[in-house]
């Protein structure tokens, strides 16, 4: 369901959200939001932290705390490639300024770093008032940012994919992190610095931003059930398996049954549950238990969510309306401003076409 109307100056998100909850009588306690600003309360809905925002607030922190004055760097780099463009002056690659958006950055320094050279030949032809600024510059330095920034922007890029990617977020914070652990044998004191700096923060900012749904989704995703030791710790994954056989009105199995409904005794049943966890594939598992024990063919697993409208629907029904539930929650907040170009129809007719596409997609589906 898409929905786009024109908020007043001063409404919030939370204001917003409770008119379209009014607007279409949703059931605010199975909303998921997830938001750039943190601090605004939505209750009884369920509130993520956009993971742009929040690798930009790392990012951010570590290169304004770092020794070495980075940022001068980069807006040096911007300036001289605004300057080319101000002179009509050809570069070697197309122009793209960073502005604010530091997830801009790192693709103007890999062209620039490619090109360094050329750059610096232009500059001494063409603009030689840049050849202070430019002279000024520690090439060994940029590249280095360069080498630095680019785990982020491929995690941020991964993302930002239409696909659902709300599964992604636990293993890709924990890709970061492990990028970001500085080794033994780094040589460059800047690029320690600066892993540093970043594998502290990443450690610091997941008890606030990974939550207990991240868990759930990783879970969820059929190509990462059988190594989630990898990304959880065992309190971890027996948080999350607790909460999804909560939500999903499961029973587990530590759960003991009632005198009046079992005529075992005590000793049986504690046999009985013996000799089943001795097998691969015990008689009491319940669905989660199956599914956790189970293993797919890649081309069933390619897109987690048709899997769980197909082969996760038929073998599992207790857990897939909350796994789609819970999967199509997006990794990043989308955009919610747009400048007067790029809204060249009024908001009425946009909230029409959104409406009939998602009419067609529905159709389409069934």
């Amino acid at each position: 369901m898409f929905s786009v109307f024109k908020a007043r100056e001063n409404q919030s998100l939370a204001e917003i959200i409770n008119v379209v909850v009014h607007n279409y009588e949703l059931d605010k306690n199975l909303l998921r939001i997830t938001c750039s600003k943190s601090g605004e309360e939505f209750g009884p809905a369920k509130a993520f932290p956009d993971l742009k925002e929040k690798l930009r607030e790392v990012l951010h922190s570590v290169l304004s705390s770092c020794s070495v004055n980075v940022l001068q760097s980069i807006q040096m780099v911007d300036q001289i490639m605004k300057a080319f463009a101000e002179s009509d002056v050809r570069p070697p690659f197309p122009l793209r300024c960073c502005g604010d958006d530091i997830f801009t950055i790192y693709s103007l320094l890999r062209d620039f770093n490619y090109h360094y050279l050329t750059i610096g030949e232009i500059i001494q032809s063409k603009l030689q008032v840049l050849q202070p600024c430019f002279a000024s510059l520690n090439a060994d330095h940029l590249r280095e940012l360069e080498e630095f920034l680019g785990p982020f922007q491929e995690t941020f890029e991964s993302l930002s994919q239409e696909q659902p990617n709300f599964h992604k977020v636990l293993p890709e914070w924990y890709a970061l992190m492990h990028e970001c652990h500085p080794s033994s044998e780094e040589i460059s004191p800047l690029l320690r610095e600066l892993k540093t700096k970043a594998s502290e923060l990443l450690v610091r900012e997941q008890a606030t931003t990974i939550t207990v749904e991240h868990r759930i989704a990783a879970i969820f995703n059929p190509r990462h059930n059988r190594k989630l030791n990898l990304i959880c710790t065992d309190h971890e994954r027996s948080q999350a398996c607790e909460r999804i056989r909560a939500l999903c009105g499961i029973r587990t199995q530590r759960e003991p049954l009632s005198r009046d409904s079992s005529c075992e005794g005590e000793p049986h049943r504690k046999r009985r549950l013996f000799l089943n966890s001795l097998e691969d594939d015990p008689v009491g598992d319940d669905e989660l238990e199956c599914y956790l024990r189970s293993q797919y063919p890649a081309q069933q697993t390619r897109d987690v969510v048709t899997f769980w409208s197909t082969v996760g629907q038929a073998q599992f029904p207790s857990l897939a309306s909350l796994a789609r539930r819970i999967l199509s929650v997006p990794a990043l907040a989308p955009k919610t401003t747009f400048e007067e170009r790029h809204a060249s129809v009024q908001p009425e007719q946009l909230h029409t076409f959104l409406m009939l596409r998602s009419m067609f997609d529905t159709e389409r589906d069934e």
